[in-house]
């Protein structure tokens, strides 16, 4: 899966996952700054990509850093894609 496929699955589980409006979503948005943003949902997210892309991320990379932006999450996907491939 190329990195173009990567980020919409993540946009689109992002935002199934927190109800909001695609056009919200930048690449440098704070996901912790929406409402619906919780430690629970960010797992719902971290598990249905993961899922879906046949990946575990490293427990080590799952820093707010990069849990909190779209940008830094499609980043963390297509390593841990990388490192599969």
């Amino acid at each position: 899966m190329d990195a173009h496929r990567i980020e919409a699955l993540v946009r689109d589980t992002v935002t199934a996952v927190l109800s909001v409006d695609p056009a919200t979503l930048t690449p440098d948005l704070d996901l912790a700054a929406l409402p619906t943003f919780s430690s629970f949902r960010i797992v719902t997210i971290l598990e249905r990509v993961e899922d879906a892309l046949g990946v575990e991320v490293d427990a080590d990379e799952l820093t707010p850093d990069n849990l909190h932006r779209l940008d830094t999450l499609c980043a963390l996907f297509l390593r841990a894609k990388t490192k599969v491939a």
